[in-house]
């Protein structure tokens, strides 16, 4: 590590790491078990190189390039025997249920932050930006495969992930006098994480999924593919025309649509915090509001809900019974 300072004014910090990981060695050979990654960042106190209005009482930039590596578990590049139940009081082992890469590469992270910090009324007016951008790259993956081969999984390396967001903070001391002081904050944070390529060729790769009922046609499928989201998700639903509408059978029922599409992403469009702090004398009061704006959901209470006829929606009324919102498909003429 080295930090060098300039008249209080530019400070750069450097940093360099070497690690070295077994999990990655292999019986025959030990080329990926050394990885390096380094670290530059770089800060200007603006306040102290500038004449600033008398406004401003602080004023900062800065920037830094970091990269982060990291290995995976062990018995990842190798076939071992793990422990399994005993037979007849004696142990036993067996073999693992996916196939080692015994070339598997450490993953590796580059990131790049740029940001301010501004100063207003002696400190009375803090606010602070960051913008940041993440990238990715050879993810250490278990990948399923045809359970035919013997194994349900391969672990490879693959795939880039690129994480782009911004972060910005506001402070303020509304009131502060011998008794009493009143402290606000309000963050604001966005982050999208985009997939630029993946270990396959085409296709998309499934990270989990979840069933709604124990129909496998009722499932929630959390996968990635190439230009999509971290976060996005798919799974089937009833068929729909070119408008929008569900083409519903001649008794009016709704059609299963078995295709597998997306239905929305997890993740919020932004969040938002705002905390007070209320201090008088020997007493303190704080509270906090949370605000998650956007993001789809699939909830299994509701879905169980509507089967069971206990939403309002599946009420059956004598006079009108249920009448489902769409199109029947009567042919053309």
């Amino acid at each position: 590590m080295l930090n060098v300072g300039y008249k209080n004014t530019l400070f750069i910090d450097i940093t360099g790491r070497n690690d070295w990981s077994s999990a990655l060695a292999t019986p025959f050979s030990a080329a990926n078990t050394s990885f390096f990654y380094p670290s530059a960042s770089t800060g200007l106190i603006v306040s102290n190189l500038l004449k600033l209005p008398k406004a401003i009482s602080f004023a900062k930039l800065r920037a830094s390039i970091a990269q982060v590596g990291n290995d995976t578990n062990p018995y990842q590049t190798s076939r071992t025997f793990l422990p399994t139940r005993n037979i007849n009081s004696q142990p036993s082992f067996t073999s693992q249920n996916f196939i080692p890469n015994p070339n598997l590469r450490p993953e590796k992270t580059t990131s790049f932050e740029i940001g301010t910090d501004l100063r207003f009324f002696n400190d009375r007016l803090n606010f602070d930006v960051t913008y940041y951008n993440d990238l990715t790259k050879d993810q250490i993956l278990s990948l399923p495969i045809p359970i035919s081969s013997g194994f349900s999984e391969q672990v490879v390396n693959g795939g880039k992930v690129r994480s782009e967001g911004i972060e910005i903070v506001l402070n303020s001391t509304l009131i502060k006098n011998k008794s009493f002081k009143w402290n606000t904050s309000l963050n604001f944070s966005r982050n999208v994480s985009t997939i630029e390529s993946l270990p396959q060729n085409n296709g998309r790769v499934t990270l989990a999924y979840s069933r709604v009922y124990n129909n496998p046609d009722q499932t929630v499928w959390f996968q990635v593919e190439e230009g999509g989201r971290i976060g996005d998700f798919y799974g089937t639903g009833y068929l729909k025309n070119e408008n929008g509408d569900f083409i519903l059978t001649p008794e009016g029922r709704f059609i299963a649509d078995p295709t597998l599409k997306k239905l929305g992403n997890y993740n919020p469009d932004f969040t938002l915090g705002f905390n007070n702090e209320f201090s008088y004398k020997n007493w303190n009061l704080s509270f906090l509001f949370d605000w998650r704006q956007g993001g789809e959901l699939v909830s299994r209470t509701l879905s169980l809900a509507g089967v069971g006829g206990q939403l309002e929606e599946t009420a059956y009324r004598p006079e009108a019974g249920i009448v489902a919102q769409g199109v029947v498909n009567t042919g053309t003429a």
